[in-house]
């Protein structure tokens, strides 16, 4: 059972966009009430943290772009660590990046999610092509009030 009726958004990021849309939708959360937010960089801590950061929270929001037509390697790193580690009970969003071939990191990710026991995944994915334009930044927003209501039930 996690100790927080929370999220953590966990990301690896490329250039800086996937983390920017990552802390835009921790900004939203907060913004709806939701407390004890996790946001972890992939590419700078270590799985064995951000696997029990996760295990913490009731909610998992991952984040990562498309890299060479596959998944960024430390996304791909977290979501072995999870599979093998077993992760279940848990509710998952997911915001991809792509600009080439739109919704490959989402498939991939929603993918490997779905595997989990008792994973359910909630709203829309949010996909990004490139940066987070005013259209995405709407759609982050409104994956936020989707988090937070389920959160807050």
């Amino acid at each position: 059972m996690p100790e927080y009726r929370s999220a953590a958004v966990c990301f690896a990021s490329a250039y800086g966009n996937t983390a920017f849309a990552a802390q835009r939708l921790m900004f939203f959360l907060g913004q709806k009430g939701i407390r004890h937010l996790k946001l972890i960089d992939l590419c700078t801590i270590p799985v064995s943290y951000a696997w029990a950061e996760a295990m913490r929270r009731s909610h998992l929001v991952l984040a990562a772009p498309t890299l060479n037509m596959d998944l960024h390697p430390m996304m791909q790193n977290f979501l072995h660590e999870c599979s093998v580690m077993g992760l279940q009970n848990r509710t998952v969003s997911v915001i991809g990046n792509s600009s080439w071939v739109p919704d490959i990191s989402v498939k991939k990710i929603t993918e490997t999610a779905v595997g989990w026991k008792n994973c359910t995944i909630l709203g829309d994915a949010v996909n990004i092509a490139s940066a987070v334009s005013a259209k995405e930044d709407r759609e982050l927003e409104v994956l936020a009030g989707i988090l937070a209501q389920d959160i807050l039930k």
